[in-house]
């Protein structure tokens, strides 16, 4: 099975380094195949034989005894691109404002999602929740104070949430079509 795997919180400001280079020569060592990572920030590209629930497990147990504690998601590359065909057409429309992808980790679900996007005002930003993922779009530079998106890290689910930039999971699904 084909899987993408996106990393919370690695390589970014300094923190919570990991080398990509080392991280893929773990995952080799484990029985990986066609690894390859795409920036500095968490985005693999893996196979294996394994069952996505045991996939997970070898990751976890990988992660604490090579590197750190780490949340993840793990999608089959299938569910990935099928995911970005729900894309709504905003998603990526106006080039102020900011184009994300976000998934929920455990414990959230996407039932927590919804109730954060209740709250948001469509003047200022858009969502789309999509499974455990949501489209967010927000203006980035006018009323930005206004959007749900720049309250997001005070609220808990925040450290339940892995982003990716739009140009980012475009360019993954990219590499997955290509590979």
């Amino acid at each position: 099975m084909d899987y993408i795997l996106l990393l919370r919180g690695v390589n970014v400001g300094g923190n919570r380094k990991i080398s990509m280079t080392e991280l893929k020569e773990q995952f080799i060592i484990q029985g990986f195949e066609n690894v390859s990572s795409y920036i500095n920030s968490g985005n693999l590209l893996i196979s294996s034989a394994l069952e996505k629930q045991a996939c997970i497990d070898a990751l976890q147990s990988l992660f604490r005894s090579h590197f750190f504690e780490l949340d993840f998601v793990l999608l089959d590359t299938v569910q990935y691109k099928k995911m970005l065909e729900l894309a709504p057409s905003w998603w990526g429309e106006n080039e102020e404002w900011r184009h994300n992808l976000a998934f929920v980790l455990a414990p959230y679900t996407a039932e927590d999602l919804r109730a954060l996007t209740a709250q948001i005002n469509s003047e200022y930003e858009h969502c789309k929740v999509c499974g455990n993922a949501i489209f967010w779009s927000s203006s980035f530079t006018t009323h930005y104070s206004k959007t749900m998106w720049s309250k997001l890290m005070k609220q808990a689910i925040y450290r339940h949430l892995t982003v990716r930039n739009r140009n980012t999971a475009l360019k993954l699904r990219e590499l997955i079509e290509r590979n």
